[in-house]
């Protein structure tokens, strides 16, 4: 049975690159111990799908998994060999939003309570330069985080607004990044694949340590594509560009 057959290499072959420190997902870290029981991490071919009322944390929680948790594991498991590539389509909030809530935690952290609204100058007194000197610190802070993660960790961030768009971007950092074969395991231009020329293709990544995130920041936002209503567009981009 050539299935079980392939089953059981699999199984061998990730059983030996742990005994060598591989890592094959990027697991919950323990302050979510009960996610992690359920779901174990974020794995390739993984699908997740995160609902809840409106106010109660879902684009906190998202900054979370794609900001906070791949910088605890690497901080944990610093020697291990892996690449973490995140793509996160923001629709909801912009990356400066994004960034200035990462300002906040920093300053949260030294004790000083500001909020979005005080970060954007909404608010009838001046900033005392003591804290603006902290902001000042805190925004260098994640400078430097950047580059020190830079060489196992990436974060891409975009607003696309059509789901098209965004599996295309994603799509294309693929392309350079690994090689398409044919059933013959014969490799062929991306250009092929594009034009539906080899229906019959496998993709082999330069670099099969990297594990790759792909978030979007919501759904509900996404426009309808040409041709589709907005309920079809939702449903191909499940169906279709989540599973390719």
């Amino acid at each position: 049975n050539m299935i079980l057959d392939q089953i059981k290499a699999d199984i061998v072959k990730v059983n030996n690159e742990k005994k060598e420190g591989v890592f094959h997902y990027l697991p919950f870290p323990d302050r979510m111990s009960r996610l992690g029981e359920l779901l174990g991490g974020i794995g390739k071919e993984d699908y997740y799908l995160l609902t809840a009322g409106s106010g109660v944390g879902k684009s906190t929680l998202m900054y979370d998994f794609v900001n906070n948790f791949p910088k605890e594991f690497l901080d944990t498991y610093d020697n291990i060999d892996i690449k973490l590539t995140v793509f996160v389509n923001m629709l909801e909030e912009s990356v400066k939003t994004l960034t200035m809530r990462a300002i906040i935690g920093k300053l949260s952290a030294k004790g000083i309570d500001l909020n979005l609204r005080d970060l954007q100058g909404r608010r009838l007194t001046p900033i005392d330069d003591y804290v603006i000197s902290e902001i000042i610190e805190a925004s260098e802070s994640l400078e430097l985080e950047r580059k020190h993660y830079s060489d196992k960790y990436n974060v891409y961030y975009s607003d696309i607004g059509n789901p098209f768009g965004f599996y295309k971007s994603v799509r294309n950092y693929l392309a350079k990044s690994g090689k398409y074969f044919d059933g013959n395991n014969k490799e062929v231009p991306f250009s092929k694949i594009l034009k539906g020329e080899v229906p019959d293709y496998t993709y082999k990544p330069n670099n099969p340590k990297e594990l790759i995130i792909v978030v979007s920041d919501h759904l509900k936002l996404y426009s309808a594509e040409s041709g589709k209503k907005w309920y079809d567009t939702l449903e191909y981009f499940s169906q279709i560009y989540c599973r390719r």
